[in-house]
């Protein structure tokens, strides 16, 4: 069992500009999220697959790095030219991805309390089913000897 706390989709959502050195920087390190470079794990087995996986993932650093920078020299060109212009398109665009978010927040807090209703309506009925075997019966008739009966 992972001890590891699940991320949830709206953690996964981007809010920056494509075009802004912080948004290009997070959707390029998304590449690495499968292999998890320089992460690595013991590897059982010949030598040989260590070493492969160690020169894949310098590969893969090295090629996530030079996509940073011809991404960064290529931003900075277009806020030269073109980016001030278009400071209120980003402005809404950027209000749009937020709303994103926040609708996935919130999606995710409905689905997490349909859960808690679920498993609390479920211990509910789990806990008065044998309550409910029990009161369905009609009590026993007691003897009383003082009675004779």
């Amino acid at each position: 069992m992972s001890t590891a706390p699940m991320e949830l989709q709206s953690e996964r959502v981007i809010v920056q500009a494509p075009l802004s050195f912080a948004g290009s920087t997070k959707r390029i390190l998304r590449l690495t999220e499968p292999h998890r470079a320089l992460a690595l794990k013991a590897v059982v087995g010949p030598w040989w697959k260590g070493t492969l996986r160690v020169l894949l993932d310098g590969l893969l650093v090295l090629t996530v790095g030079t996509l940073l920078f011809l991404t960064w020299i290529f931003i900075a060109v277009w806020y030269l030219f073109w980016g001030i212009l278009l400071i209120p398109y980003r402005l809404i665009r950027r209000s749009d991805r937020n709303r994103k978010r926040e609708a996935l927040q919130h999606r995710e807090m409905l689905d997490a309390a349909i859960a808690a209703q679920a498993v609390a309506t479920k211990r509910m009925a789990e806990s008065e089913s044998p309550k409910s075997a029990e009161t369905t019966e009609p009590p026993a008739p007691q003897k009383n000897p003082e009675l004779g009966r």
